[in-house]
């Protein structure tokens, strides 16, 4: 009888552990589908059997499911110091608690703010990395501050060629793309013009921190009523590079008179940006580091 005993003893704490599993796992699945919202999954996509592969990014899925069982980030290990605490990065703010992880993006705006594109858009630099090139990266870069931009993909070039008008009107190609921007876009508040200058590398290369950088010039035309206001919203870019990169920036060159154009589409606001980034002898990765700034620049100007 005793060994009876036992055993039906050792029988129930099975059916225990085996109810606890159960329970367990059931936990994990309800959570999971709590976790939808905050692993931000397109519910379309899971409705659709045969883009599910093509559009759920499983590393992520896993990496965010593990994070709120766990009730930290995993990505970012001191969430575990700074557990049931808000805090800060340089993107978004963040609650942490033990029940899940959620991140508020109310400082990213949908509607884009920003639009980049490119008058002279064959420019090249040394390792045959283009201003267009040049233009996502700056888009990439503003959307990791969570600002929305529009890059232009209507090539000036294609304009100036279906139209038989020399490299002389390409200002007048780039105008018809601006012009439709701002009308179907009133959200945008900064117009950025990108391009890349032609003289050497000695005038166009700053070394900061150990670090190269392609050197910013701006241009401001004076023919125009908008020249003023223009220059001043230029300025206090200018500014703002120069306070927090020394040497980065070469200044702001007004221009006008015989042989230039005079006004570079600024007439239409005051912050069209006209911004030459390095010259044809820089890098890629030199570009890429100004306008690195230059984002976070930007970010500041428009949170003003």
């Amino acid at each position: 009888m005793k060994k009876k005993f036992k055993s039906r003893k050792h029988f129930s704490f099975f059916k225990f552990f085996i109810c606890f599993i159960f329970t367990f796992v059931l936990c994990l699945i309800l959570r999971l589908f709590l976790c939808l919202k905050v692993m931000s999954f397109d519910v379309n996509s899971l409705l659709n059997v045969s883009n599910f592969y093509s559009s759920v990014d499983f590393s992520n899925y896993i990496m965010s499911f593990l994070s709120t069982i766990m009730g930290v980030n995993i990505n970012k290990p001191n969430t575990i110091l700074q557990n049931v605490m808000y805090y800060h990065d340089s993107n978004h703010l963040y609650f942490v608690s033990n029940d899940s992880i959620s991140i508020d993006d109310s400082n990213y705006d949908s509607a884009p703010l920003v639009y980049i594109y490119n008058t002279h858009d064959t420019e090249e630099y040394s390792d045959g990395y283009s201003v267009f090139d040049a233009s996502f990266y700056l888009r990439d870069k503003l959307k990791d501050f969570g600002i929305n931009s529009i890059v232009e993909e209507n090539r000036t070039s294609d304009i100036r060629n279906s139209n038989g008008w020399n490299y002389n009107l390409s200002y007048k190609a780039s105008r018809i793309n601006l012009e439709r921007v701002k009308s179907e876009n009133p959200s945008v508040k900064i117009f950025i013009d990108l391009h890349r200058d032609s003289v050497g590398r000695s005038s166009t290369v700053a070394s900061i921190n150990d670090e190269s950088f392609a050197k910013v010039l701006f241009v401001v035309g004076q023919e125009h009523q908008n020249y003023l206001d223009n220059l001043f919203f230029t300025q206090s870019i200018d500014d703002s590079i120069s306070n927090m990169y020394p040497g980065l920036s070469k200044g702001i060159l007004e221009k006008s008179g015989p042989g230039v154009n005079g006004i570079y589409n600024q007439d239409i606001d005051s912050s069209v940006i006209l911004m030459e980034v390095g010259g044809c002898e820089n890098s890629s990765l030199e570009v890429k580091n100004t306008l690195g700034v230059v984002a976070n620049i930007l970010k500041e100007k428009l949170n003003e």
